[in-house]
């Protein structure tokens, strides 16, 4: 039996931009969907399975206004990304799910059907993308040993900021534990002089995942992130090769997302596109997608955010 696809969502209200993204994801991932929120949220019909947090999940929730945040920055979101593994790791233990995937909203998630048991074949615990020496990101995360979330439990959220958050703590648990293991990125795509970690070698599981540079320079960046006008075509400071050198391919019916690297000869399959600036309105219009698409190929960039301030 396939794993689930599990979706974490702390929060009164689900965007829109979340739902779009869920409908997109449903239809590609080729597993079974369960997304879990707070009570508050309405039922999603872009999944299998919609579950309330309180249902299951016996602690407070960082929402609750009784919760005291020392972390002030959007209304505790370094808190909520690191809560989100408690949340997982009391759910599947209360479901005895013992291997399943993790994605954040705002990724694309494409065909990973047969990924878990290319996966299995490497080890058991927690495989994640790496998008520096420091830091893992969750973007699409796969887990086929419940005891790997365990040192979540140890956290202290009222501690949690900007250096030390969901992506440091799995950064650190990729360089020191036995069973976190680097998934993949276009980092190993660099020169041979380039240091990189160690990672699980595309060829044996069929393909790499975003940590967020390739949806980044795709798509832009959070709006919430820029005050002014903003495009697509962004390379973050850790993006692991020149991304103008890269041409990507994207068939939604299709269920795939291909990348033309030079000097590869074949096409690199890529499981996930990290979209960080939720422009998934624009993912669903298949023409305007095209020309997206068609333009930053080429090296042309097109406005992503019009208005000024932050969104």
């Amino acid at each position: 039996m396939n794993p689930p696809l599990i979706y974490v969502w702390i929060g009164y209200e689900l965007p829109n931009w979340a739902i779009d993204s869920l409908r997109i994801s449903h239809q590609s991932c080729g597993l079974e969907t369960i997304l879990l929120t707070n009570s508050s949220v309405k039922k999603c019909k872009f999944v299998s399975k919609h579950i309330y947090i309180e249902d299951f999940y016996n602690e407070i929730l960082s929402t609750d206004k009784k919760f005291k945040l020392i972390n002030k920055f959007r209304d505790g979101f370094w808190v909520r990304t690191l809560e989100r593994f408690l949340v997982l790791r009391c759910f599947v233990i209360d479901k005895n799910i013992n291997n399943f995937f993790h994605a954040e909203l705002d990724n694309i998630v494409f065909n990973i059907s047969d990924l878990s048991k290319k996966l299995d074949h490497c080890g058991k615990g927690f495989f994640c993308p790496r998008d520096s020496f420091d830091r893992g990101i969750a973007s699409l995360v796969y887990i086929n040993e419940q005891s790997s979330l365990d040192s979540f439990s140890d956290i202290c959220l009222d501690k949690v900021g900007g250096h030390f958050n969901d992506m440091t703590f799995l950064g650190s648990k990729l360089k020191i534990s036995d069973n976190f293991f680097s998934l993949p990125t276009e980092n190993i795509y660099g020169s041979e002089d380039d240091e990189i970690w160690n990672f699980i070698d595309p060829v044996i599981i069929g393909g790499i995942f975003d940590a967020a540079s390739l949806g980044q320079y795709i798509f832009g960046i959070d709006k919430k992130n820029s005050f002014f006008p903003a495009f697509n075509g962004f390379v973050n400071e850790n993006s692991g090769k020149y991304l103008k050198d890269l041409n990507f391919y994207i068939n939604l019916s299709g269920k795939y997302c291909e990348i033309k690297i030079p000097h590869v000869r074949e096409r690199v399959n890529l499981y996930n596109l990290h979209v960080h600036s939720k422009i998934f309105n624009l993912i669903n219009d298949n023409d305007k997608l095209t020309a997206l698409l068609d333009k930053i190929n080429k090296g042309k960039k097109i406005l992503i955010k019009r208005s000024f301030g932050y969104d």
